[in-house]
C-alpha cells in the first residue's frame, strides 16, 4: 500500500486473537504418509527453506532469474517481510498447536467438533 501512497498496517491474527497456524500445510493421501519420497520431500522443503533464510539475496536472485516480471518493488519488499515468518523446522508437527486452532474454530461454531490430531495429521518417520 506504501509504493501506491496509502498508508496501512500489518494484520497480525495472533495478535487480535487467533491462535497461531501454519500457513502451509502439506496434503497426502493418509497410506501414502509413510511413502519414502514424502519424506524425502519434506526434507527438501526444510533444505530450501533454511537456504532461503541463510541466503536470502541469493535466493531472491534465483527467484527473479525465474519469474522475471516479478522483479518489482512489491516482490523485493514481500520477499523482505516474509523471510522472518518461515519456520526453521518445516516438517515438524506441533499437535498442541493444532488443537488449540480447532478449539478456536470449534468455540466460533465454524466447526462442530475437535477431532483428535492423529485423524488428520501424521509425523512422517
Amino acid at each position: 500500500m506504501e509504493i501506491e501512497k496509502h498508508p496501512g498496517r500489518a494484520f497480525y491474527p495472533e495478535e487480535e486473537g487467533v491462535p497461531p497456524y501454519d500457513e502451509l500445510i502439506l496434503v497426502a493421501r493418509k497410506d501414502k504418509a509413510n511413502d519414502p519420497r514424502f519424506k524425502r520431500f519434506l526434507a527438501a522443503v526444510e533444505r530450501a527453506t533454511l537456504y532461503i533464510l541463510n541466503h536470502p539475496e541469493e535466493s531472491q536472485a534465483a527467484f527473479v532469474k525465474g519469474n522475471p516480471e516479478l522483479n518489482d518493488e512489491l516482490n523485493r519488499r514481500a520477499w523482505a517481510d516474509t523471510l522472518p515468518r518461515f519456520s526453521h523446522s518445516p516438517a515438524a508437527l506441533d499437535a498442541e498447536r493444532y488443537t488449540r486452532f480447532a478449539e478456536f474454530l470449534k468455540a466460533r461454531g465454524l466447526i462442530k467438533a475437535v477431532a483428535p490430531v492423529e485423524q488428520y495429521a501424521v509425523v512422517v518417520k
